[in-house]
């Protein structure tokens, strides 16, 4: 069975962002367990995930085109 080169990189991209979104989850959790208590409203906090996330889809699309580069 032939896998396409596109699809291994978008499965290593996908990878990444499920792997760094549960650890960042585990640190809040973790946070708010030991006493951290936000001020910000739930959208604020939905609006900062989503632009974590994009972060981390970005650097995980330069890292795997920095590999594609590399010999």
């Amino acid at each position: 069975m032939d896998v396409g080169a596109p699809a291994v990189l978008a499965g290593h991209v996908a990878a990444s962002i499920v792997r760094n979104t549960a650890s960042t989850v585990l640190v809040f959790t973790v946070a708010l367990l030991i006493g951290f208590r936000p001020a910000a409203r739930p959208l604020a906090w939905l609006g900062v995930s989503g632009l974590l996330l994009a972060f981390v889809a970005a650097v995980s699309w330069l890292s795997a085109a920095t590999g594609l580069l590399a010999r």
